[in-house]
């Protein structure tokens, strides 16, 4: 359960930032062990992005309010964080990197 009141996307997206600043080296390390993906999968992987996402709309709407608020998971770098502020977190990382993305290949396809 969470004991403290549910932080808004703003403090969600100002903390993370924070966060990653503060665990660069860590970050790094972890991103040192992913795959890039080929662009030859680009279509796959949007199309599976595009799935996952109306997949999470759809579930979210079968949670209440308030466990939205009051049940907490764990995050790598955030520590425990309601359901809510992972919803919030996990739209503005998809954004990060879809900008990302957008940055190296010029292109504004992408979701």
């Amino acid at each position: 359960m969470c004991n403290r009141e549910p932080r808004d996307y703003k403090t969600i997206v100002s903390k993370y930032c924070q966060e990653l600043v503060d665990n660069k080296d860590k970050t790094k390390k972890y991103n040192q062990k992913l795959k890039k993906p080929l662009l030859k999968d680009r279509e796959r992987l949007l199309t599976k992005l595009q799935i996952q996402s109306k997949k999470l709309q759809f579930k979210i709407k079968k949670i209440s309010d308030v466990n939205l608020d009051t049940l907490v998971l764990p995050h790598p770098l955030m520590g425990k964080m309601t359901i809510r502020e992972i919803i919030m977190w996990t739209a503005y990382h998809t954004e990060h990197h879809t900008k990302i993305l957008i940055m190296n290949y010029g292109e504004e396809t992408y979701c």
